[in-house]
């Protein structure tokens, strides 16, 4: 199995919304480890559900896992689905094992009054890979999948826990989704400037090519919604961020998609 390697990064997409089948390749490429009964010797599973009054299931879904490294490729599928569907998810968190100390990456609510967590990122030693998407049959609830992971090479295996969460979106259940929303100038630099900072930090490793390419969509996307709502004066800064993404680097069609973006601010 190969080592990714992440740039601690959190960005939040907000601007695409996720279709009924938005993470269909992280659910199949999980359910290739978690259902396949010649890994069920190397899993174990708590699981959670509760349906609330409207008839929505909450559940949450922890699988643990200590695989052979023979037996670890699995987990590359996983990674590459998590890369297929990055542009349809909301919230997107990476982070690599022993880049970062171990401060918390999200807390992540669930059950019918949301009165349960899970906490990732508290250890240092894993990697890290989290999704959110909303149900686009009801945007007050959403999934989260997530995995953590770590080589143990003194026992040539690989160890790690695979999340899988859906339940009522606490933010909106709050009311507290003025976040997921550009409503003006302020509004569209405070999301651009996330994701030309996850860009950047992330354009540092050239394996993040997926990711950072669904970034790119997601200003291009958002320059060709939301452009209009910036002064003279905010274009002009967002045009000078963009140029900075294509100066830090990439191949001739993410430079394109970024000109494209400079051209619907002009």
């Amino acid at each position: 199995m190969r080592t990714f390697r992440y740039l601690a990064a959190t960005v939040a997409c907000m601007l695409l919304s996720a279709s009924a089948y938005a993470q269909t390749n992280i659910a199949k490429a999980m359910d290739d480890l978690i259902g396949n009964k010649s890994y069920a010797q190397y899993i174990k599973s708590e699981i959670y559900k509760e349906r609330d009054s409207s008839g929505h299931v909450s559940y949450c879904y922890i699988y643990g896992f200590s695989l052979p490294e023979s037996k670890a490729k699995v987990l590359d599928n996983i990674q590459r689905a998590f890369d297929k569907d990055a542009d349809q998810a909301y919230k997107i968190t990476k982070r690599s094992s022993g880049m970062s100390d171990d401060r918390l990456l999200m807390r992540i609510s669930y059950g019918v009054n949301s009165d349960k967590e899970i906490l990732l990122g508290t250890k240092a030693d894993f990697n890290y890979n989290i999704m959110l998407f909303d149900d686009s049959q009801d945007n007050l609830y959403r999934y989260v999948y997530a995995i953590r992971w770590k080589e143990d090479a003194a026992e040539n295996r690989v160890e790690g826990t695979i999340y899988q969460v859906y339940g009522r979106n606490p933010q909106k259940a709050k009311g507290d989704d003025a976040g997921m929303r550009i409503t003006n100038g302020m509004d569209f630099l405070k999301v651009f400037g996330n994701l030309r900072a996850a860009f950047l930090t992330s354009s540092k490793d050239v394996s993040n090519v997926t990711f950072n390419t669904g970034l790119i969509y997601k200003v291009v996307e958002m320059c060709k919604k939301y452009g209009h709502m910036l002064s003279n004066s905010e274009k002009s800064v967002c045009i000078e961020g963009i140029t900075s993404m294509q100066n830090a680097g990439g191949d001739n069609y993410s430079k394109a998609l970024l000109r494209e973006a400079v051209n619907e601010l002009k």
